[in-house]
């Protein structure tokens, strides 16, 4: 119990200072995304959904731009996709409840080798390709 309770303050006091510092943090992340290394720009990525999950009232227009800007403009097909998928779940964020690695926000998901992309693709096609029925896509 003293353990969950530390591991819970600590994430707090983690929310807390990234609310304190918001404005400066959705800079940085703008500018990653716009760098010319792939390696930041997904780890980018996966850094402004875990915002997303975690401060879903925050405004996150200015990184919801610079995704779809990726999304056209990326310089390979990679980066392509993956801004895609998260440009996806950025207006879609009820779906992403379901990633509990995301609502950790103190811990880095490629440390712990989770396939974030993947399980993105497979969450996507779930609630997008349906058979017999309307698709997101097609709404």
């Amino acid at each position: 119990v003293l353990l969950n309770a530390q591991q819970r303050n600590a994430t707090k006091r983690t929310k807390e200072n990234i609310e304190k510092h918001w404005t400066r943090i959705v800079n940085s992340y703008a500018h990653n995304l716009d760098t010319e290394n792939d390696g930041i720009i997904e780890s980018s990525l996966v850094c402004v959904l875990q915002l997303k999950v975690n401060f879903p009232y925050k405004n996150m227009a200015q990184l919801q731009d610079k995704v779809d800007e990726l999304v056209l403009g990326g310089q390979t097909e990679n980066v392509r996709y993956k801004a895609f998928l998260v440009a996806t779940f950025l207006k879609k964020a009820e779906w992403l409840q379901d990633f509990e690695y995301l609502h950790n926000i103190r811990e880095n998901v490629y440390e712990q080798n989770v396939p974030v992309f993947d399980d993105l693709t497979k969450v996507m096609l779930a609630k997008v390709i349906r058979k017999g029925k309307t698709s997101v896509a097609a709404q």
